[in-house]
């Protein structure tokens, strides 16, 4: 009982969207309540008498609110995956598997769903095609190049380079049910050993650099919480 009250919310929640759009041109709700001001509002009116238009199995609980774009409903599961429905009939349009569980809500900007996963990842991915674009988590190693330098920098500005994520925007959420986030973005440019080609590391870092062996970094930062 308690895994199917969390589908039955979906099913709910969607088929009142459902029934909000019918009524005439639809207003996005591309993230959480809504837009970046978080009013939770909406200027769509609703029916007198809401009724169900259409139901979705996720499979899985359901957490997090869903999005809306277009004719376009994501929402992530417990089990993983992050799914994109059809408004107008509730159709499965395709669905991604993060590799963890989703309990935050997805936002959806300039074609792309942004949604966090429970193992730290936050991943981005296709509005159309539901292909994964890229996918990061703290303490995971990318490629990136130098839009801008220090004067005398030993780094060439657009030099290719690897770095570590040390922190980010996105929350993330810990095996012990803590939730993590920074105010800022971070990397540390490192070496193919995992050695930073830096001397300090400023601002807080997460501690899943200590898990994840990058033991340089940790002793030079600041902070590591």
């Amino acid at each position: 009982m308690q895994r199917n009250r969390p589908l039955s919310m979906m099913a709910l929640v969607l088929a009142l969207a459902c029934a909000a759009a019918a009524l005439g041109a639809q207003q996005d709700w591309p993230c959480f309540r809504g837009g970046p001001t978080q009013t939770g509002a909406t200027d769509n009116p609703l029916p007198g008498k809401l009724r169900v238009l259409w139901k979705a199995n996720a499979r899985s609980a359901v957490e997090s609110t869903a999005s809306i774009v277009g004719d376009t409903v994501c929402v992530g599961t417990k089990g993983g995956y992050l799914l994109a429905l059809k408004l107008s009939s509730g159709k499965v349009l395709w669905q991604y598997k993060a590799g963890a569980a989703i309990s935050a809500s997805p936002c959806v900007a300039n074609g792309l769903v942004y949604v966090g996963d429970e193992a730290g990842k936050f991943h981005a991915v296709n509005l159309q095609s539901g292909k994964r674009v890229w996918s990061y988590g703290t303490g995971d190693q990318i490629i990136a190049s130098a839009k801008q330098v220090t004067p005398q920098s030993a780094i060439a500005k657009g030099a290719v380079l690897k770095a570590v994520i040390v922190r980010c925007k996105q929350p993330v959420k810990r095996a012990d049910g803590s939730e993590i986030r920074f105010d800022d973005n971070a990397v540390v440019i490192v070496d193919d050993q995992k050695n930073p080609r830096c001397t300090r590391v400023f601002g807080p870092i997460a501690r899943e650099l200590r898990d994840k062996q990058y033991m340089k970094i940790v002793s030079l930062a600041e902070e590591v919480v």
